[in-house]
């Protein structure tokens, strides 16, 4: 039976020069390849075709494009996938195993984690997409602002990122609701403040009880912070208290 769950994961890494070749044409067909920083591949650890495709790939791409880091994204299967159907555990284990000695940092996602267990399967799913995808619409847009009075006195780029992410890595992500409009009479300055301060300190707190893999916060090597939002509701102090907070956690 492990020779047959082997065969079923390496269903996926049978891939042929013309293969290959459609793939590379694709990628050099986009307008803004040359203004890429990184690539991003996602996959089902426990699936046939994606778990063992996806090594092979993140190998082809970093042969051809040497100069730029490639992540790879997978997802777990959930507990019901383990013990049902062996393979899965078979499947993403060997998974693992190859990105990692390729992959420039892998994120691990997990979907039992994830899921809820309000709702139905395909309301599920979903969510579980959408939790997956959201963390990485401000990441993968650091750095990319051009106008002055949006650009604040600290900012994330590509490279704080390149130097950042490596080897296993989770994701997690928080968001609080701010005011669309800010009045200039109710509140001091200082009450203002303080509460923006409480504001990055709960989306913080959203963001570590969401991670996408249940982690020990102390074990993690490096950590990278991104906070996002309006400029009237922004300071430096929200981000030297969530620097604080987190250091304090890892220590």
């Amino acid at each position: 039976m492990a020779t047959e769950w082997g065969k079923i994961n390496e269903l996926g890494a049978l891939v042929t020069k013309e293969e290959s070749d459609k793939i590379f044409d694709a990628i050099a067909g986009t307008k803004r390849l040359y203004e890429t920083d990184a690539f991003l591949l996602a996959a089902s650890g426990g699936g046939g075709t994606g778990s063992g495709a996806v090594s092979v790939m993140t190998k082809m791409i970093k042969e051809r494009f040497s100069n730029k880091p490639v992540y790879d994204l997978i997802v777990l299967p959930f507990e019901h996938e383990e013990e049902t159907e062996e393979r899965s555990t078979f499947n993403t284990a060997a998974c693992l195993k190859s990105i990692n000695a390729s992959a420039d940092a892998l994120f691990i996602y997990d979907n039992q984690r994830l899921g809820r267990k309000d709702g139905g399967l395909n309301n599920n799913f979903s969510r579980i997409n959408s939790e997956i995808v959201d963390p990485f619409y401000d990441l993968l847009c650091a750095g990319e602002e051009t106008k002055r009075k949006y650009i604040g006195s600290k900012t994330l780029d590509a490279g704080d990122i390149k130097q950042t992410l490596t080897s296993w890595t989770c994701m997690g992500f928080g968001r609080v609701d701010v005011p669309v409009f800010n009045f200039p009479f109710g509140k001091s300055g200082f009450n203002t403040k303080n509460s923006q301060i409480a504001k990055g300190i709960q989306a913080m707190e959203q963001a570590l009880a969401s991670l996408s893999l249940e982690i020990n916060p102390e074990d993690a090597a490096r950590v990278l912070f991104l906070v996002s939002g309006p400029a009237g509701e922004m300071n430096m102090d929200i981000v030297k208290e969530i620097g604080a907070h987190l250091r304090k956690i890892g220590a």
